[in-house]
């Protein structure tokens, strides 16, 4: 029966490419994507940057070793230390693309730069040394 072959085989091929479909969309939609609203020009200049993590890189950064950031000195005295979870890699283009919406000099850079960072959103306000988040689990979960 060459008819049940051949439709077999066709079969088989939509089957496989069904589930490469539902895998691809499957991977693309793992990806978070959210935009972030802020200010510039002082203030006045309403913006919007879309920031989109894939999920990968998110996952890497939360299986990270969370270090920390309160490093004690034998004689008793401690400091804050945040230096371990600078990743300028994953965050550097969103903070240039952030950064070249601000006209008006190195202070609107720098008032740009706050108004992201204050509208990246927190769903905790209780912080503690154990909670500390790189920077792709803020900007795709929210801070603490």
């Amino acid at each position: 029966m060459p008819g049940t072959k051949s439709l077999l085989a066709f079969l088989v091929i939509v089957i496989i490419c069904v589930a490469l479909l539902n895998q691809f969309e499957a991977t693309a939609a793992s990806s978070i994507t959210r935009t972030i609203h802020f200010t510039t020009d002082y203030g006045t200049t309403p913006y919007s940057e879309q920031v989109t993590i894939p999920s990968e890189t998110l996952a890497h950064w939360q299986s990270t070793f969370h270090p920390p950031a309160l490093a004690m000195y034998p004689n008793g005295s401690y400091t804050m230390n945040y230096s371990h979870y600078l990743d300028i890699v994953s965050v550097g283009n969103i903070s240039k693309s952030v950064a070249s919406v601000a006209m008006l000099g190195e202070e609107d850079v720098a008032d740009t730069v706050l108004s992201f960072v204050h509208n990246v959103g927190y769903n905790s306000t209780s912080y503690s040394l154990s909670n500390t988040l790189y920077p792709v689990e803020t900007l795709a979960e929210g801070g603490v």
